[in-house]
């Protein structure tokens, strides 16, 4: 696909985006707008600045992101080359410790964010503590013995291939001429023909987990329909090993539209031309006033001397 430059982000809607602009509207208006064609040597700085802040990573994601990898090799090849505990562990140490080498290298990545990882352990500090990188690194195993013994493997292991769907490589939808990213880890018919939906977490449960999967479930419902009149979302917490059942309906899908619509309703509040995607000013995205997300977020350090001031001035 050739490039096609943009003067505004393509309009689009996600879960996290969604979450992100609960979470701190400034937040929102850096990743979503402030940063793009942040790429390009000749933009501003503050999209140059604000697109290689959009691009820091951290330990915990990195992780995260390896399992996601991990569990897409392991169903990719169930049915032909079944892939041993020893190379998974292999896969995720890997890629753990190449974005620990590749944070050291600030330059590099300063000059080309979007192909080397940077963690924000390093980036705003000393790199992760010794701490924390034995909490990954014991988890590692945990999570990987959790996973191919999961509820959702077994299951595959009595299926035909023909039988999954989708594994981790679906596309966006369209609704209400909105572009919508829900897209499952990984989607498939049971043997009694019941849709499965799949969603595998590294982390802790939280309770957007379940409106998380019932947009997941409007994503499958447009794209491949149910051959029952519901669907089963099961979400895999692979530290723990346990999973999360949930049982989709027409009501499921309602709330998911819904959160849509009010959504998209409040991210086009913020646009001064909704045609072409194009913000109000920065000005209109305040602050979070829960400031201990601050000392966490990518963006800090583009917000300092904001906070500087609202702290001086009580």
């Amino acid at each position: 696909m050739v490039y096609q430059r943009r003067e505004y982000p393509e309009w689009s809607w996600s879960f996290s985006r969604s979450r992100l602009l609960v979470e701190c509207k400034r937040k929102y208006y850096y990743h979503y707008y402030a940063a793009h064609n942040g790429w390009e040597r000749s933009s501003p700085q503050l999209a140059r600045q604000a697109y290689r802040l959009k691009k820091l990573t951290n330990l915990h994601f990195v992780f995260g992101d390896a399992l996601h990898q991990a569990a897409r090799l392991v169903v990719q090849r169930m049915y032909t080359d079944p892939v041993p505990i020893e190379r998974l562990t292999e896969l995720v140490r890997e890629k753990l410790n190449g974005a620990y080498r590749s944070s050291q290298k600030r330059q590099r990545w300063m000059e080309s964010p979007n192909r080397y990882p940077m963690l924000s352990e390093f980036y705003y500090g000393e790199g992760p503590s010794q701490t924390l990188v034995e909490r990954i690194k014991a988890r590692i195993p945990v999570c990987l013995e959790n996973l191919l013994a999961a509820k959702t493997m077994r299951e595959l292991e009595e299926l035909a291939p023909a039988q999954i769907l989708e594994n981790d490589d679906a596309q966006p939808f369209e609704y209400s001429g909105t572009k919508v990213y829900a897209i499952a880890d990984l989607v498939y018919r049971s043997l009694a023909g019941q849709t499965v939906i799949v969603d595998w977490k590294s982390g802790q449960d939280a309770e957007e987990h379940a409106e998380q999967v019932a947009l997941y479930g409007l994503y499958v419902k447009l794209r491949h329909g149910w051959s029952q009149p519901h669907a089963l979302a099961r979400i895999e917490y692979l530290e723990r090993g346990t999973c999360e059942e949930l049982v989709l309906d027409r009501s499921d899908l309602f709330r998911a539209e819904t959160l849509i619509e009010d959504s998209t309703e409040h991210m086009k509040s913020l646009l001064a031309d909704p045609e072409r995607n194009r913000p109000l000013g920065a000005e209109h995205f305040p602050l979070t006033e829960s400031r201990q997300r601050c000392r966490w977020c990518n963006f800090l350090e583009l917000c300092e001397d904001a906070l500087a001031q609202q702290e001086k001035s009580g």
